[in-house]
């Protein structure tokens, strides 16, 4: 146990007489943090409202009407419609500027009021998600609302002359009456009654914490176990494994103490990111010290991953490419670049999958407490499992041909 202790300072010491190193490791999430934040507007930023874009062609009462219907209530604060000529407003939305450009065609309004078919023009920004989705669902609504009102106002009154004689008029009110008379009984006593009824916990907020500081915390663990295991390769090259060799049953001690050393290191980084997003951006954590528990076993396996990749690997140079090579996609579709809650579906199901996603969507159920001791034990076995299964292939790994190289 002894060359264990031995072997677990000397892996400290080494790491940090390379603080540069850790300095990126955490470095890099910090910045691409602080960027996130500063385009999000920060943690009290404005929410994002889409921009639509309209050319009315028909310019009628009718056509006024309809988009007067996206100035109302809460849509007033999710969609900014401004007027625009139909080529500029297309050029816009083709690099970027705007979420949706909306075409009203000539005739609009009177076809409406002749229960004619009409066809509107809706062009999205294909390098947006989800502010052109809540214009073409919004669109969507209030066509079928345009439906509705031709079915119950308009068609009893398509024989009727609106340009007639005096009496006309009064058999329009009639018309009216009647159209109101038969809707009153799923009116008044309503048919449906809602109850709200209000949460007994206070529900939390989306943050830019909440969101995004969880898989840039994994995205440092990450960073860093990729540059500790690149270490392997410069005690080859001076021996030092070549030596522990020669004496039966300190290779396992030798291992240990770089695992141990890493694992330290490792949660070192990330329990001064995790105190870093609680003071500076309000990360809340449900239970701190599972919070830290888990991000010691994900460093650990993290570790050994890159550690068997390292070992297999026929030079030290092609070892970190490698490596290097894993870790930006897995950032990327693991939920560090770009959260899961912000990615379609499909991608976020393949995210989840990788090593760095799966321990994320684990890491943010603790930290917003619905994932407790419990829920969390089968998961912390897993990684124990894996993290024994690393150990023994780079322990075979460098016993029987990693060292003779």
């Amino acid at each position: 146990m002894r060359f264990l202790w031995v072997s677990f300072l000397k892996d400290m010491r080494r790491a940090f007489r390379d603080p540069i190193s850790l300095l990126l490791s955490v470095g890099i999430p910090v910045v691409i943090g602080s960027l996130l934040s500063l385009v999000a507007g920060g943690s009290n930023g404005p929410a994002p409202k889409a921009e639509l874009l309209v050319t009315d062609q028909d310019n009628s009462f009718v056509s006024g009407v309809f988009l007067a219907a996206f100035n109302q209530g809460p849509l007033a604060d999710l969609i900014e419609i401004s007027m625009m000529e139909e080529e500029r407003a297309l050029r816009m939305v083709n690099k970027g500027d705007a979420s949706a450009f909306l075409m009203i065609p000539e005739g609009f309004g009177q076809a409406v009021l002749d229960d004619l078919p009409m066809e509107l023009v809706l062009r999205t920004d294909p390098s947006q998600t989800i502010l052109p989705a809540i214009v073409t669902e919004t669109l969507g609504v209030l066509v079928d609302g345009t439906f509705l009102l031709q079915r119950t106002l308009l068609n009893p009154m398509s024989d009727l002359d609106l340009e007639g004689e005096p009496q006309d008029f009064a058999l329009i009110g009639t018309r009216l009456e009647q159209v109101f008379s038969g809707a009153m009984p799923y009116l008044n006593p309503p048919i449906i009654e809602l109850e709200i009824l209000e949460s007994k916990e206070p529900q939390k907020n989306m943050s830019f914490g909440t969101v995004f500081l969880p898989g840039l915390l994994i995205m440092a663990l990450l960073f860093a176990a990729q540059n500790g295991s690149s270490d392997v390769w410069k005690e080859h090259e001076k021996g030092t494994l070549t030596r522990t060799l020669t004496t039966p049953g300190r290779l396992i001690q030798f291992i240990c103490g770089k695992v141990l050393a890493n694992t330290v290191v490792l949660l070192l980084i990330g329990v001064a990111f995790l105190f870093f997003a609680m003071l500076f951006f309000g990360l809340e954590v449900a239970n701190l010290p599972l919070a830290v528990v888990w991000l010691a076993l994900t460093g650990a396996a993290l570790y050994l991953l890159f550690l068997l990749i390292q070992v297999i690997s026929s030079n030290s140079k092609g070892g970190n490419i490698i490596t290097n090579a894993l870790v930006f996609p897995f950032a990327m579709i693991g939920g560090s670049f770009f959260p899961f809650e912000l990615m379609r579906s499909g991608i976020a199901s393949v995210g989840k999958q990788t090593p760095n996603g799966w321990a994320l969507v684990k890491f943010k159920g603790i930290l917003s407490g619905s994932m407790g001791p419990e829920t969390i034990l089968p998961a912390a076995v897993l990684v124990l499992v894996v993290i024994a299964i690393l150990f023994s292939l780079c322990q075979l790994r460098i016993s029987r041909g990693f060292v003779g190289r």
